[in-house]
């Protein structure tokens, strides 16, 4: 009904013609999100997908690198139940070169990843 109430609204006011789709979003898909900070295009938060393990990789590609990026050491702040914070120093070239798991670590909500800048790029 909110579908075709739309199309002769937009019918009678603004198109001649009007196809109109409406989709929902579940809250349900999301189980939180990270952080991505540092040398990569877009910074910010990433939302992590419910029934899948969301790794480092896919935070790095989703927010992507640039050639200054700093991959060698790419840091992962977690906050712990006390508060205290655990960093983990990852070197994500293999993950990248060789596609190698290894370090490739499967990220929780609130979890913040620190790019650096490599120093000199010539």
């Amino acid at each position: 009904q909110v579908t075709e109430l739309l199309k002769y609204e937009l019918e009678r006011t603004f198109y001649y013609s009007a196809t109109v789709f409406i989709g929902v979003e579940q809250s349900t898909q999301i189980r939180g999100a990270v952080q991505v900070l540092g040398e990569v295009l877009r910074p910010g938060e990433v939302l992590i997908p419910t029934n899948t393990d969301f790794r480092l990789s896919n935070a790095i590609l989703k927010t992507v690198t640039t050639k200054y990026s700093k991959l060698s050491k790419v840091k992962v702040v977690r906050t712990k139940d006390d508060g205290s914070q655990q960093i983990f120093e990852i070197d994500a070239r293999p993950i990248f070169e060789d596609g190698s798991k290894e370090n490739d670590m499967i990220l929780e909500d609130g979890d913040r990843i620190v790019i650096d800048k490599k120093g000199i790029v010539i």
